[in-house]
């Protein structure tokens, strides 16, 4: 028997239906809110993620599905913000004075530990504004993505952790501080650890290896190292959060695990996940665009895994209603008439319906319809075929009725 590969999973009734409804909450609330839908190839050349994720982070050194394509270096992509961006910047949006609004909803690929909630095939709702630096759009992101949660009845009491990671002018100082501290504790730290010390030392604060954190909970804070823009945003952004009523908790060790980050840098968490409770998480990216060949502009999002929410959701949800009416056809003749005079009629109407194509007996059709929680059973037999009518029993109340095929759609409609 071939099996599903590694870190993967089939997703079938009733755990479908909760992803439909996931799926449904977030196009309402992008609406609502003015965003279009973006759909980006599932693969894109290797450089792109190589460039803007950056070269030491764990996605793009160890979790990549990485191929040759002739001579070309293909990638199955591990996140959507860089392909969103791609998009722009090959579309000539950039040219564009006004803000572009987008999200998705889409499969990302990356071979980590399978654990639960965390796969190697996932799926991602995410969110990208493109073309200004007002800080209330940050938190305009932010308000959008704690409403999907809300509205999805996925989390009752999200935490909403913030920081502001700096920018290209001021995090240079900082990143400096840290490898100068660090490279005097390098032998005691985990092996990614000494790598990243070297290579980008901000990626240190985001190590989960318990014997490191007394060294990180060492570390200075960015605050004293952000300059005067920066502070500037970071306190309007809190202050529009205020506004919205939007609470939050300040994580100074937040850096999130993309080198594009710039400025604003947010996650949700959520309990009863254990150590990987962030559920969501997001920023701004103001260098983005240009590092991919286009015209500088700010830009923020989220990316959200549903495939975690989907696992935490409630319990409330169970299989599709499936079809309103079982159709029962006795002997050749009335399978013919079941199908044609009945089960389409029936569905060109809009009612869902299915004839026995396994031609069970009367008896033990009925034990299927019960199975299936079917409310109506339609039999078709040679006294209703002459008269062009069918019976229609009710399988809640029990009673049975002849009726002709008008009334028996009115019925059911």
């Amino acid at each position: 028997m071939i099996k599903a590969i590694k870190g993967t999973r089939d997703t079938i009734s009733p755990e479908v239906e909760k992803w439909q409804f996931a799926e449904r909450q977030a196009r309402e609330i992008c609406a609502l809110y003015g965003y279009a839908e973006i759909r980006t190839p599932i693969f894109e050349a290797t450089e792109l993620f190589a460039r803007t994720i950056g070269e030491v982070t764990d996605i793009v050194s160890k979790q990549m599905y990485t191929f040759r394509d002739g001579d070309e270096s293909i990638t199955l992509r591990p996140e959507n913000t860089a392909p969103v961006v791609r998009a722009y910047v090959e579309g000539g949006f950039d040219n564009d004075p006004s803000i572009t609004k987008w999200y998705y909803i889409g499969p990302m690929f990356r071979r980590e530990r399978p654990q639960k909630g965390r796969y190697r095939q996932f799926s991602q709702f995410g969110i990208e504004v493109l073309g200004t630096e007002n800080p209330a759009v940050d938190a305009e992101v932010i308000e959008l993505l704690l409403s999907f949660i809300k509205s999805a009845h996925i989390i009752s009491e999200p935490q909403l952790q913030l920081n502001s990671v700096g920018c290209p002018n001021c995090r240079p100082g900082y990143t400096a501080k840290l490898q100068e501290i660090l490279r005097e504790k390098k032998s005691q730290m985990c092996a990614d650890c000494q790598e990243r010390i070297e290579k980008n030392p901000l990626r240190v604060l985001d190590c989960k290896v318990e014997a490191d954190q007394p060294i990180i909970d060492a570390l200075p804070d960015i605050d004293e190292f952000l300059d005067d823009e920066c502070l500037t945003h970071f306190e309007a952004v809190q202050k529009y959060l205020a506004m919205s009523k939007i609470s939050f908790v300040r994580n100074k060790r937040l850096v999130r695990g993309l080198d594009y980050y710039t400025k604003t840098a947010f996650e949700v968490v959520a309990g009863g996940l254990g150590s990987q409770n962030a559920v969501a998480g997001g920023g701004r990216y103001d260098k983005l665009v240009e590092e991919l060949g286009g015209k500088p502009t700010k830009a923020i999002g989220f990316a959200l895994g549903l495939d975690r929410l989907v696992n935490i959701m409630a319990s409330e949800f169970t299989s599709a209603p499936g079809v309103k009416a079982f159709i029962v056809a006795m002997g050749d003749q009335a399978f013919d008439y079941a199908y044609e005079s009945v089960q389409l009629p029936l569905r060109k109407a809009g009612i869902s319906s299915e004839v026995d194509y396994q031609r069970r007996s009367v008896k033990a059709a009925m034990r299927q319809a019960d199975k299936r929680k079917v409310d109506w059973v339609v039999i078709v037999g040679d006294e209703e075929m002459k008269e062009r009518k069918v019976s229609l029993k009710n399988m809640k109340g029990g009673e049975q009725v002849r009726i002709g095929i008008d009334e028996l759609i009115e019925r059911l409609k």
